[in-house]
């Protein structure tokens, strides 16, 4: 099992704290460790940012949730299994002039169901996806199948966010993942769930389509019921 893994969060410029709170829950947290993850990358937009109690102060949290002026650094902290056998560097940002980078980085991609964070997670997917196969061929000498190799690939799992009003995002998510493209949790307390973990572990994602923006398009007409 690869152990230097990375997980991106973002919940864009949506209010998304339940989200943001379990992925501070030491749950998430010890599962994420036991499965390789070493990094965490947090964009947590308009909300509050909990920190772990064992790895900040008290006064270095209230001054990030109090001060507006922190709203475009960066807080950062080490998050160590009880084991103490591994742990997880991890930082959180409210906002970026772009995710792309961050987004990239990430082995796994764990988003709001927003339409432009999933066409754009979609696309990383793809490109990333194709270069391990690529990889895995030049190694082998010979086509493997992705299941042989899908927790190496890079996912993308999306959370509804259940507040919203007329939440027409979870219908556009849902249909994507019927289509195998990515994965989707109706809770975010899900994530802290042993045999959730292992599902996406286990989960190979389709390729969108070569990214084809008019298909995704159609397909949120479609389901918005434009169509």
């Amino acid at each position: 099992m690869e152990q230097n893994k990375s997980i991106f969060v973002t919940v864009g410029t949506t209010l998304f704290d339940p989200l943001i709170h379990t992925i501070f829950d030491r749950r998430f947290l010890n599962l994420a460790c036991k499965l390789g993850y070493r990094h965490l990358n947090i964009q947590f937009g308009k909300g509050s940012v909990a920190v772990f109690d064992a790895d900040s102060s008290t006064s270095q949290k209230e001054k990030y949730e109090s001060d507006d002026a922190l709203k475009s650094e960066t807080l950062n902290g080490v998050y160590h299994h009880p084991s103490k056998t591994s742990s997880i560097l991890w930082q959180a940002y409210r906002f970026k002039p772009s995710l792309l980078e961050d987004m990239k980085e990430a082995d796994l991609i764990i988003s709001h169901a927003g339409a432009g964070s999933i066409m754009e997670g979609l696309n990383l997917c793809r490109e990333a996806n194709n270069a391990t196969e690529m990889k895995k061929v030049d190694r082998l000498g010979t086509q493997s199948k992705r299941q042989d190799f899908s927790s190496a690939m890079k996912k993308l799992v999306v959370i509804i966010n259940d507040k919203l009003m007329h939440n027409h995002q979870t219908e556009l998510a849902e249909a994507l993942e019927k289509r195998g493209h990515l994965y989707v949790l109706s809770r975010p307390d899900e994530l802290c769930e042993k045999e959730v973990w292992s599902a996406i572990e286990k989960f190979v994602p389709e390729d969108f389509q070569d990214g084809d923006h008019f298909l995704f398009g159609k397909l949120i007409d479609k389901e918005m019921g434009f169509l």
